[in-house]
Parts: C-alpha cells; sequence; structure tokens
C-alpha cells in the first residue's frame, strides 16, 4: 500500500470504543458525493444469541493487518471492482479504565485523488478487546445509546445470527463553512454539505469482543451502507476468530 502514500497511524493512541472514527475528520472534507442519506432502516427480527456466550479471546489475536481482517476480494464485491486498495492500520493502548485491552482500526479504501493527495476511506472497523463479555456488551450498548442520544436513529439487524444495532448518524453542516458567503449562497452551501455528511455505523459484541463498523454518507448512502455492513461485518467476524475457536465454535450462518 506504500504506493498510494498511506502512512500507518501511530500505535499507543488512546481512545475509547465510541467516537474514535479515524474517517470522520477526512470524510467532513471530502467532496459531496451523489448519493444522500435515506430513512433509517426497519430493524429485523430479534435474535435469540447471547454475545455474552461468545468466545473469549486475548488483546494477542487482534489482527496485525487489515488483510487480516477484510480481504481485497470481499471488499470490492460490496463496493465494485475498482475499489480502492489503500489502507490506514491503527493499534491502540488499553484503556483500562473501561476494561479494553486492546483495539485495532482499519480504514479501507483510501487512495490518491487527480491531484496526488491522498482521499478518504470508504469504510472504518475497529476490532477491541475486553477484560470479559458482560465489558465488551456493555460498551457496544453504551456506543449506540450515545450516539442516538445525540440525535442519531438506529435499528436492530442481524449479522449472521449475531444481534447487532446499525446507527444513522447525521451531522449538521459546520457554521464556519457559510461565514464568507451571502444568505442565500450559504443556504444552499448548507443544504448540500449536510446531505453528505455524517455516517451509517454498525456496532456489534460477540464475546469479548466488539466491532464498530462505519460508511460515510459521502461513500454510500444509509439504505445501501445497512446491506453493505452487515454483509463486511459478518466477514470480519470469521476472518478473526482465531483457529481454536473458529474450529469449537461453528461461526453463524447467512441465513
Amino acid at each position: 500500500m506504500r504506493t498510494l502514500g498511506v502512512a500507518a497511524l501511530t500505535a499507543g493512541t488512546l481512545l475509547a470504543l465510541g467516537g474514535c472514527s479515524m474517517l470522520n475528520d477526512a470524510t467532513k472534507t471530502a467532496a459531496a458525493a451523489t448519493t444522500t442519506p435515506t430513512a433509517s432502516p426497519k430493524p429485523t427480527a430479534a435474535s435469540t444469541y447471547s454475545p455474552l456466550t461468545g468466545p473469549i479471546e486475548p488483546a494477542s489475536d487482534l489482527p496485525q493487518q487489515c488483510s487480516q481482517i477484510l480481504s481485497t476480494a470481499q471488499l470490492q464485491a460490496v463496493f465494485g471492482a475498482g475499489f480502492p486498495i489503500g489502507v490506514n492500520y491503527g493499534s491502540y493502548a488499553p484503556l483500562t479504565g473501561i476494561g479494553r485491552t486492546g483495539r485495532v482500526v482499519c480504514v479501507f479504501g483510501v487512495g490518491l485523488d487527480s491531484f496526488g493527495k491522498q482521499s478518504a476511506g470508504s469504510i472504518e472497523v475497529s476490532i477491541a478487546t475486553y477484560t470479559n463479555a458482560a465489558n465488551a456488551v456493555g460498551r457496544a450498548a453504551d456506543t449506540a445509546q450515545s450516539d442516538s442520544q445525540a440525535g442519531a436513529t438506529e435499528a436492530a439487524v442481524s449479522v449472521g445470527g449475531h444481534p447487532a444495532t446499525i446507527v444513522v448518524e447525521q451531522t449538521t453542516a459546520s457554521a464556519s463553512a457559510s461565514a464568507s458567503t451571502s444568505a442565500s449562497a450559504s443556504a444552499s452551501a448548507s443544504a448540500s454539505t449536510s446531505a453528505n455528511e455524517g455516517e451509517t455505523e454498525l456496532v456489534m459484541a460477540d464475546g469479548n469482543r466488539t466491532f464498530v463498523l462505519q460508511i460515510p454518507f459521502a461513500k454510500m448512502a444509509a439504505q445501501q451502507a445497512v446491506t453493505a455492513l452487515t454483509e463486511l461485518a459478518l466477514e470480519a467476524y470469521r476472518n478473526t476468530l482465531p483457529a481454536a475457536t473458529a474450529s469449537a465454535s461453528p461461526s453463524p450462518s447467512k441465513a
């Protein structure tokens, strides 16, 4: 990925699970896409699977590179053959205050624009381990709840039988963007920007791990992102199960 000019993030940065998107800052400066966010998805049937019964994995089993989370083929199957292959990988220190023992983040779809400038990624995947399943399930619930309290909408989905939450978070246009424009031009720019600012997020816990996947509105409309996120969350879950755990506990089906 060095040919794309992508630099790996510095390890050891302390970030909490909620609101820690590597995509947020880059997405807000990206060019507006033609897609716009749609209404939040309808909940699917509730799953009977309990995340508290999932496997307990050490932080040392977290992926060491992005290709261990999602393959190029899996990403291209969702985003198309022209999907950029550049990635940003970050590994973060434990946060004992919330029981987090490790966390890795990968931003996929990082490329170069026509001016040779690094473009924003299309999807971010964060996987974290906690001291126990109760901590992981609690952190996942807190993440979805805090986003909902901030004005986001949420809905229940099933990821191969695992209960998960979709959060559609609309952010408002920056006030500074219209400071130097006329009133009419400001209103027009604000409407255009706000339509493409925000993200669709999937939050899931399984055992002592949490998964948070995010796709900005500028990359994919919310309605399409729900399908993409549920599919890719299942792939990421299966790809990151340790061999011993995978053989002892069959992964969920797509049915």
